[in-house]
Parts: structure tokens; C-alpha cells; sequence
């Protein structure tokens, strides 16, 4: 069982975790932190609730480095995926509904630019081509 330790970094006021995705594999784990100790809200899609235990129940706060762990328990494919922000009152953007077998860490990069237009409000941290196995 592989375990994945992911970092958040606060760059002026946008998230961005250490990785662009983690490979969803039941049994593995992954804990999420922050590298200065402030907050980071996770909003996780439904498709990645549904594999992680403890399922988040909501947003979900990290401070810290003591990080928050969770196991997934499944590794079947599916649209999993999770937004970073500095705030829980906050509207993430749509969540991507393709299918893959990883687990895609997201910024909402239309924050740090002013606001974007309805098509390009999201980006996935560092993620050049497909992302599918």
C-alpha cells in the first residue's frame, strides 16, 4: 500500500498542492497539509467522496502540517477530483466529470487572474496531456 503526502502552498492567494494528481488505489492513502500553517479548504467531488474514508462531509479544513489522511476504497474509475481555496464560503468551479483513475488536485486560477471567462475557470495544477491510465 503506497501512502502520498501532499503539500499546499499559499502563492498570493492561490492553493497549489505539491502534485497535479495521486493514482486512486484501494488501500492507498493520502494526507493533505499546509507547508506555512495556515488553512486550506478541500471541496472534494462527489465522485471522490464516494472512494475516500472517512468521506469527507462537506469542505474539509487542513492547518498545518499535521495534515488530514484519508484511504481509498476503491480503484475503480471515476470523476475524482479536489479544489483548494483559503475560505469555506467560497463556490468552487464545476468539478470535471471524466473519467480517470487518479485523483486530480485542482486551483482556481481565475481567482489570481481577476475572474475568467465561463470556459477556462478552471486549471489542473501542473497537468500537461491526459492524466487516464
Amino acid at each position: 500500500m503506497a501512502h502520498t503526502d501532499i503539500t499546499i502552498t499559499n502563492s498570493s492567494g492561490v492553493l497549489l498542492p505539491s502534485q497535479p494528481s495521486v493514482p486512486v488505489v484501494s488501500g492507498d492513502t493520502i494526507a493533505f497539509s499546509t507547508d506555512d500553517g495556515s488553512s486550506a479548504v478541500l471541496f472534494f467531488s462527489p465522485g471522490a467522496v464516494s472512494v475516500l474514508s472517512p468521506p469527507p462531509s462537506g469542505p474539509t479544513t487542513v492547518t498545518g502540517s499535521e495534515g488530514t489522511t484519508f484511504t481509498f476504497i476503491s480503484s475503480d474509475p471515476g470523476a475524482y477530483s479536489v479544489f483548494f481555496e483559503t475560505s469555506g464560503n467560497v463556490t468552487h468551479p464545476p468539478f470535471p466529470v471524466r473519467e480517470t483513475t487518479r485523483l486530480l488536485l485542482e486551483i482556481n486560477s481565475w481567482r489570481s487572474f481577476g475572474g475568467g471567462g465561463p470556459t477556462n475557470s478552471t486549471n489542473t495544477a501542473g497537468v500537461t496531456g491526459d492524466t487516464s491510465d
